[in-house]
């Protein structure tokens, strides 16, 4: 059975390339790969809020212009301390939120904290546009 899965693309081009860095690693920005991190669960973390990252230097020079980026999506499982952090252009986070909230609520009806119901697979960058496919109706 196909999986659901979340296509972030070149619309958000900082951000997917975070996120591409994230799983797969970039030696020369010395970031290790997390291929686990291509795996989600849509649901609660270990972390009360996003503040766990507010003074991480990683996230310094969030303004209104650059926010700081999470991945995995503070809105899985696998988010939260641990993630990768990165600033990218506010722009592009707020079409990422957009196009995820749909993709969970809208169009795959993804339950939060179920394994199997709140699954997807991330795959950055193979198109020019973020889109997202379903694994079927349930």
């Amino acid at each position: 059975m196909p999986a659901n899965t979340y296509l972030p693309g070149k619309d958000t081009g900082e951000t997917t390339a975070h996120i591409k860095d994230a799983i797969n690693g970039n030696a020369d920005k010395g970031i290790p790969p997390h291929p686990e991190w291509a795996y989600l669960i849509r649901g609660t973390n270990s972390a009360p809020s996003r503040a766990w990252y507010r003074n991480d230097p990683r996230c310094a020079g969030n303004s209104l212009v650059l926010w700081c980026d999470e991945y995995p999506f503070f809105s899985t499982q696998q988010g939260g301390p641990g993630a990768s952090l990165r600033l990218v252009p506010a722009a592009e986070q707020r079409i990422q939120s957009g196009t995820l909230t749909y993709f969970y609520d809208r169009k795959c009806h993804l339950v939060p904290d179920n394994p199997e119901l709140g699954a997807f697979v991330v795959i950055p960058d193979l198109f020019p546009v973020t889109t997202s496919f379903c694994r079927g109706p349930r």
